[in-house]
């Protein structure tokens, strides 16, 4: 598989992570305090265009895999991103049900990456 499909993965990832980082800091700050200034309004079109950019890689990972593993390995790479992200910056509660389910997202995105019969030809 080509390294590119894991550059646009990542850069996939980590836009849509950073969106969803500063959508929580917005929805946090408005908990404590309901007005939107200047850095809630910041975060929020940052947020947007970090979306935009995701949807961009998404298009960009077609060329390399199929759709619905493009898919499942992006997400799969995302929902665990954001778990430890939820766990160790928002504090947010873990149980065993979360674990186990993070556990098989771990196992499906091995079992997606290692099937090279997935590989498009396009490029």
């Amino acid at each position: 598989m080509n390294y590119i499909f894991y550059l646009f993965t990542l850069f996939a990832i980590l836009s849509e992570v950073s969106a969803q980082y500063l959508f929580k800091k917005i929805h946090l700050s408005n908990i404590k305090n309901y007005t939107f200034n200047y850095n809630k309004k910041l975060f929020f079109i940052l947020g947007i265009i970090l979306y935009a950019l995701t949807g961009f890689f998404a298009y960009k990972l077609l060329h390399y895999k199929e759709m619905i593993i493009v898919n499942i390995i992006w997400h799969i790479f995302h929902f665990i991103i954001l778990f430890l992200i939820g766990y160790f910056i928002f504090n947010e509660k873990l149980n065993f049900k979360k674990i186990i389910a993070t556990i098989f997202g771990i196992i499906c995105i091995i079992i997606f990456i290692t099937d090279e019969s997935s590989t498009t030809s396009h490029h």
